[in-house]
């Protein structure tokens, strides 16, 4: 799946979002369109929260490793 998302332009991506979403419409009642749709919206929270969750840590640790990294180059070098 990963390989398919990077592959995709940002317009095909969305024509597929399209796509489905109109092919998704002719087969449910409107009332199993309102379910479905509330459910996928609940997935895509869930999805979009944890990559915002994950990409706050992965600037943490790389302000982190930065700040280390500042500290380390101003210690003056031991001499053996």
């Amino acid at each position: 799946m990963k390989d398919l998302i990077d592959t995709l332009s940002p317009e095909n991506y969305t024509l597929s979002a399209i796509i489905a979403g109109l092919l998704l419409c002719q087969d449910f009642s409107y009332d199993q369109q309102e379910i479905l749709g509330g459910w996928l919206m609940l997935v895509g929270q869930l999805i979009e929260t944890n990559a915002g969750f994950g990409s706050l840590k992965n600037t943490a640790n790389e302000k982190a490793s930065e700040l280390i990294r500042r500290q380390n180059e101003k210690q003056p070098q031991s001499q053996h």
